[in-house]
Protein backbone atom coordinates (compact mmCIF):
# COMPACT_ATOMS: atom_id res chain seq x y z
CA UNK A 1 0.00 0.00 0.00
CA UNK A 2 1.38 3.36 -0.93
CA UNK A 3 0.61 6.92 -1.80
CA UNK A 4 -2.82 7.36 -3.35
CA UNK A 5 -4.13 3.86 -2.54
CA UNK A 6 -7.37 3.26 -0.66
CA UNK A 7 -7.43 0.91 2.34
CA UNK A 8 -10.69 -0.32 3.83
CA UNK A 9 -10.87 -0.48 7.61
CA UNK A 10 -13.43 -3.05 8.76
CA UNK A 11 -12.96 -2.69 12.51
CA UNK A 12 -14.98 -1.92 15.62
CA UNK A 13 -14.38 1.46 17.25
CA UNK A 14 -11.34 0.84 19.43
CA UNK A 15 -7.67 1.64 19.88
CA UNK A 16 -6.95 -0.81 17.04
CA UNK A 17 -9.00 1.35 14.67
CA UNK A 18 -7.06 4.47 15.67
CA UNK A 19 -3.76 2.65 15.12
CA UNK A 20 -4.93 1.40 11.72
CA UNK A 21 -6.01 4.89 10.63
CA UNK A 22 -2.65 6.33 11.66
CA UNK A 23 -0.78 3.55 9.85
CA UNK A 24 -2.73 4.08 6.64
CA UNK A 25 -2.20 7.82 6.75
CA UNK A 26 1.52 7.37 7.52
CA UNK A 27 1.79 5.22 4.36
CA UNK A 28 0.29 8.08 2.34
CA UNK A 29 -2.89 6.19 1.57
CA UNK A 30 -6.53 7.07 2.22
CA UNK A 31 -8.70 5.07 4.60
CA UNK A 32 -12.21 3.88 3.85
CA UNK A 33 -14.29 3.26 6.98
CA UNK A 34 -16.37 0.08 6.67
CA UNK A 35 -19.10 -0.38 9.27
CA UNK A 36 -19.18 -4.00 10.52
CA UNK A 37 -22.94 -3.64 11.04
CA UNK A 38 -23.60 -3.30 7.29
CA UNK A 39 -24.63 -6.37 5.27
CA UNK A 40 -21.88 -8.15 3.31
CA UNK A 41 -23.41 -7.07 -0.01
CA UNK A 42 -23.23 -3.39 0.94
CA UNK A 43 -19.64 -3.77 2.18
CA UNK A 44 -18.66 -5.52 -1.08
CA UNK A 45 -20.21 -2.71 -3.14
CA UNK A 46 -18.44 0.03 -1.15
CA UNK A 47 -15.07 -1.75 -1.43
CA UNK A 48 -15.45 -2.23 -5.19
CA UNK A 49 -16.79 1.28 -5.79
CA UNK A 50 -13.90 2.90 -3.90
CA UNK A 51 -11.30 0.66 -5.53
CA UNK A 52 -9.83 -0.36 -2.19
CA UNK A 53 -6.46 -2.03 -2.63
CA UNK A 54 -6.56 -3.74 0.78
CA UNK A 55 -8.95 -4.29 3.69
CA UNK A 56 -7.85 -4.41 7.33
CA UNK A 57 -10.08 -6.36 9.71
CA UNK A 58 -9.90 -8.20 13.02
CA UNK A 59 -10.02 -11.98 13.34
CA UNK A 60 -13.49 -11.73 14.90
CA UNK A 61 -14.89 -9.68 12.01
CA UNK A 62 -13.04 -11.29 9.10
CA UNK A 63 -15.72 -13.95 8.63
CA UNK A 64 -18.35 -11.26 7.99
CA UNK A 65 -16.37 -9.77 5.09
CA UNK A 66 -17.48 -10.68 1.59
CA UNK A 67 -15.34 -13.28 -0.21
CA UNK A 68 -14.16 -10.68 -2.73
CA UNK A 69 -12.50 -8.67 0.07
CA UNK A 70 -10.55 -11.58 1.56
Amino acid sequence: VGRGDVVGLHLERSADLVAAVLGVLKAGAAYLPLDPAYPAERTAFVIADAGARAVVSSAALASSLPASAS
